[in-house]
């Protein structure tokens, strides 16, 4: 199943684990609201996480308004956190209220120290997930490129970005590191003339220039390559 799902990645413009690993968080997300906000283990997850991360939280909100016109889902599962953290924080302000002392006693001295910080919440179950996703891509992607057609499939392709190289290169055999790396080069060659180009062409001298779809898009592609591709629109969220 991944197999198939990087053969028809890599036909796609951008990073194909970034692409995969987008659309399982959508999926992931989706899932939440059909089925996890009524789901009991995946509301005991929510909690101990404290919700979602900042661009997952968002996300989730987004994604409930534009599909279900509504905020139900995501209303009923920030409703017990609130009431979750307010609990927390209750306990907290018990612990670290101060009890009677006479002015000479250690303990009235002792609690000007600073107070502990709140505890911890565990991650988000979302990047949790995307993470699980990024190592089974990555991982199966090293062991496909040992082979030649794989390789012709990947160089004709935009290639991985670079976040997702670093994270495919410790499961490479030296000498597909070495291939990999090589083909990293040049794509990333490609991009930063195209990137030089822009910009030289929106220099007065030369802005009557013609420009490539390549040289308009560089711009673009070079935070992609380096950062990562933007997430996808709503209609490819599903494709695959």
């Amino acid at each position: 199943m991944i197999e198939v799902q990087l053969k028809i990645a890599l036909r796609y413009e951008g990073c194909p684990v970034c692409r995969l690993c987008q659309q399982s968080e959508a999926r992931r997300l989706f899932f939440i609201l059909w089925e996890g906000v009524m789901d009991r283990e995946f509301r005991r997850v929510f909690l101990a996480s404290e919700g979602l991360c900042l661009e997952h939280a968002w996300r989730l909100q987004t994604l409930e308004a534009s599909e279900w016109h509504s905020g139900l889902g995501t209303g009923t599962l920030y409703e017990s956190l609130l009431e979750a953290v307010r609990r927390m924080l209750a306990e907290q302000s018990e612990q670290t209220a101060p009890a009677a002392s006479p002015w000479w006693h250690p303990a009235r001295w002792l609690r000007r120290a600073p107070a502990p910080a709140l505890p911890p919440p565990e991650q988000c179950p979302v990047c949790r997930s995307r993470q699980r996703s990024e190592q089974s891509y990555t991982s199966t992607l090293a062991k496909l490129l040992e082979q030649p057609a794989w390789r012709e499939a990947y160089r004709a392709s935009d290639g991985l970005c670079l976040p997702h190289l670093r994270q495919t290169l410790p499961h490479t055999a030296r000498e597909t590191r070495q291939w990999l790396l090589a083909e990293t080069e040049t794509k990333l060659h490609i991009v930063h003339h195209d990137l030089k180009e822009y910009l030289r062409k929106h220099s007065w001298q030369y802005h009557a220039e013609p420009m490539s779809q390549a040289e308009q898009r560089s711009w673009i592609r070079a935070v992609a390559v380096l950062r990562g591709e933007r997430p996808h629109t709503r209609e490819e969220r599903f494709e695959q």
